[in-house]
């Protein structure tokens, strides 16, 4: 690293950098660019949840990524006979088009959420997919739309949206239905109401157990033909086993969704509630995940299309597939990371068996009883500083999320953090060789170009493609058997449902993939949740 770029990083970690003062906020808004990228670089970690890859945070996203999410945001969504004809009494101007069933059906029911202001989203091409004018997206005024549904359906008082610009696409800002309808709500994410008979919200027709499986069949049509776009024969693979799965290891968990369902409940923040029982009813019609790539090619990792079981609140998935088995790579990306980059202080942490969050916790100064609530944040601050935010906009962020929580002015004492700062500094001298090279190749041989991806997507993408050979090992055993089966992938992880020795195959998956983990030396390991 030369010596001017140290003294720049150092005089960030301080707070002290030229262009953004000392103020823990410092630079959050004054250089967008960075910023976009910045939130880009968060997609590509997939820390978006409600988005699975989808850049849908930008302004305007592109088609594809929308096509990528499209079987969940349009697909026929069923309520009870009752609550279609509350909504048809409570709104009478749905009869004016049938877009306005499939947008109010979007409003009730969707699971696309921005996730730093978890509000639902109304792009211009959701919206152009919701009145059926994808092919001329390029002329296609979204607010008309909108216009036209406050002056049909719902006044501006009980709806409204955002503008959109800085980097934002347009979210819903108010949404407020009479207490009789959001009651009806309630009771139809519990079904109280299907003994009266099951139709289809958007059109009215009536519930089949062959529309349903045409459903499920439409949305495998899709994920397979998106397979040979993977960026490796690795990832290609995966998606393979993953998008031929038997629906039956899935059809069962919908009997668990009323105990999911009051799991999300307990959930402090009401938004979140919303977005998990949002999430819960579009399992409830189509639980089998299926499994696409990157839409941009920006990355070997493959993501679940739409909004489904991967998306889930942990708490909340683990109620849901109470009889699967749950495992990760221990700091998966941490581990990583010190690995190619050389840090031997986080090697010798984390060798030594030291746990990341107990360390950040303590060196930011989190009180217990905070902790779960808190690391959401922390996490995404910490895979933020493995790949390339900038220092002040990661304190900023970071401070700003904790403040909602009561917990003032912390992001400076993240940064401060030896394992931090050591992060950093490697991180710049990785950033700084991938300039000098022009690019860098991934563990399955795939050179990146610094003339078709950043220097800071190339980082990620590097990394992510470890993490997708260490995990491997697990596909591989399932591949040769039928006494288990990986029923859900999560990039570090993955869930298991074992028909017949269990443990036995849980000592044996373990083994393959540490070894694997080991002879790559990475410090971590595989662990089975309890």
């Amino acid at each position: 690293m030369t010596e001017e770029l140290l003294e720049r990083v150092n005089l960030e970690l301080t707070g002290l950098g030229p262009d953004f003062g000392e103020c823990d906020m410092g630079g959050c808004d004054q250089d967008m660019d960075g910023e976009l990228l910045d939130r880009l670089n968060l997609e590509l970690l997939g820390l978006r949840p409600d988005f699975g890859e989808c850049d849908e945070d930008l302004d305007e996203p592109s088609g594809q990524n929308l096509v990528l999410l499209r079987p969940r945001l349009l697909r026929r969504i069923t309520c009870s006979q009752t609550f279609r004809d509350l909504a048809e009494d409570t709104f009478p101007g749905l009869n004016k088009s049938p877009t306005y069933w499939r947008l109010i059906q979007y409003l009730i029911f969707g699971t696309f959420f921005d996730h730093q202001s978890q509000q639902l989203i109304v792009s211009q091409r959701i919206l152009a997919e919701i009145e059926g004018r994808s092919d001329t997206i390029n002329h296609y005024c979204a607010r008309d739309l909108l216009l036209a549904f406050q002056q049909d359906v719902m006044s501006p008082e009980i709806f409204a949206w955002t503008g959109c610009g800085k980097g934002m696409c347009r979210q819903v800002k108010t949404l407020t239905f009479p207490a009789g309808f959001q009651k009806a709500i309630g009771e139809e994410w519990d079904k109280s109401h299907h003994d009266e008979g099951r139709v289809y919200f958007a059109d009215g027709r009536k519930f089949s157990r062959a529309k349903e499986k045409a459903e499920r069949e439409e949305c495998k049509t899709f994920a397979l033909s998106r397979q040979a776009e993977v960026g490796c024969p690795e990832a290609q693979a995966i998606l393979e086993y993953m998008n031929g799965l038997p629906p039956n290891l899935f059809s069962k968990i919908r009997e668990n969704i009323p105990t999911a369902s009051a799991i999300a409940e307990t959930l402090e923040n009401e938004d979140a509630k919303k977005i998990q029982r949002s999430l819960l009813k579009s399992i409830g019609d189509q639980p089998q995940p299926f499994y696409g790539p990157s839409a941009k090619g920006n990355t070997d990792r493959i993501f679940e299309i739409g909004g489904g079981i991967t998306n889930l609140e942990r708490s909340v998935r683990r109620a849901l597939t109470p009889d699967w088995f749950e495992a990760d790579i221990k700091s998966s990306q941490l581990a990583i990371c010190a690995m190619l980059w050389k840090v031997d202080e986080v090697e010798r942490f984390l060798e030594a068996g030291g746990c990341i969050w107990e360390h950040l916790y303590e060196r930011i100064g989190i009180h217990p009883d905070q902790r779960a609530r808190s690391k959401p944040a922390i996490k995404e601050a910490l895979y933020s500083t493995c790949y390339g935010m900038r220092i002040p906009n990661i304190k900023g962020r970071l401070t700003k999320a904790l403040r909602k929580m009561g917990i003032d002015r912390r992001g400076q004492r993240f940064i401060e953090s030896p394992l931090i700062h050591a992060l950093l500094i490697a991180r710049e001298n990785a950033m700084a060789r991938i300039r000098d090279e022009g690019g860098a190749t991934t563990c399955f041989g795939k050179r990146l170009s610094t003339a078709q991806f950043s220097e800071r997507s190339i980082l990620a993408q590097v990394a992510q493609a470890v993490e997708m050979w260490l995990v491997n090992p697990a596909i591989e055993l399932a591949k040769k058997t039928d006494e288990f089966k990986i029923v859900l992938w999560q990039h570090d992880g993955f869930s298991a449902h074992f028909a017949r020795r269990g443990e036995m195959w849980r000592k044996r998956i373990a083994l393959a993939v540490n070894e694997r983990i080991a002879g790559a030396g990475v410090k971590s390991r595989l662990e089975w949740k309890e």
